[in-house]
């Protein structure tokens, strides 16, 4: 997830350079895009293991865990995208 959140910094970065956006402290690429992609990993990976830790139950899973529970869910999303 940080791997991911690094490079997405990067190209917003460059992004806000060539569309000129007078962004002197880098906080559009840092909190914008950073803060979707920790939202949407969030919906990604959410392990059942800290789930049912954290809250004393695991029904609702992120979408790489709900593919081995059967969901129908992670079918649903992707169709969904596609």
């Amino acid at each position: 997830v940080g791997a991911v959140g690094g490079v997405l910094y990067v190209l917003a970065v460059r992004w806000t350079v060539r569309w000129r956006i007078d962004d002197a402290c880098d906080a559009i690429p840092v909190h914008f895009f950073g803060g979707i992609w920790g939202v949407i990993s969030v919906g990604l990976f959410a392990s059942p293991r800290l789930l049912q830790d954290v809250y004393g139950r695991s029904k609702h899973v992120g979408w790489v865990y709900s593919w081995g529970r059967g969901s129908g869910d992670a079918m649903l999303l992707g169709i969904n995208l596609v």
